[in-house]
């Protein structure tokens, strides 16, 4: 007769903690008054230019610096909406990636998001490519969102690069 050991009880699973708000943007290109995203600088001013990873969404919502003094995570505060679905991806997957931002009162606000190879994050990765083109497809509201677009753009707005 089979004996059933109920002391292996499953633990609880984690409720994610979503710790941003999102807004809608339709800016052409993205800048620290206009960022992509915000994150949490009330414990440490970050670097201009910083590397890490994005957390899985499914767990909590943060960006992961690897700082000399090891990984420090920061809680995403505001999300542009036409980015929510590539910091998921970017998260689920590990993607490495070097974020360009400025520290303001409100948070670090991050202007440019760019992958990067393995280790240091002084050399893009080659998949960085793919990384730019779906930021542009976000940010031209492709995939019928029209939250944004290049309607309206003036031809010299065209020779910024787009976020």
């Amino acid at each position: 007769m089979p004996v059933f050991d109920f002391s292996d009880t499953p633990k609880k699973e984690e409720v994610p903690q979503c710790t941003y708000t999102v807004y809608y943007s339709s800016e052409a290109a993205a800048s620290p008054e206009k960022p992509m995203l915000v994150l949490d600088n009330s414990g440490r001013a970050w670097k201009h230019h910083s590397c890490g990873v994005f957390t899985n969404q499914a767990k909590r919502t943060a960006f992961e610096f690897k700082e000399e003094d090891g990984t420090i995570s920061a809680d995403i505060l505001r999300v542009d909406a036409r980015f929510i679905s590539l910091l998921r991806w970017l998260g689920e997957n590990r993607i490495s990636v070097r974020l360009s931002g400025q520290n303001r009162g409100d948070g670090y606000a991050v202007y440019k998001i760019r992958e990067v190879a393995f280790g240091g994050g002084t050399k893009l990765s080659a998949e960085d490519g793919f990384l730019q083109f779906m930021k542009q497809r976000a940010g031209d509201g492709a995939g019928g969102r029209g939250h944004g677009g290049n309607r309206g753009r003036h031809e010299a707005d065209q020779s910024s690069e787009p976020f």
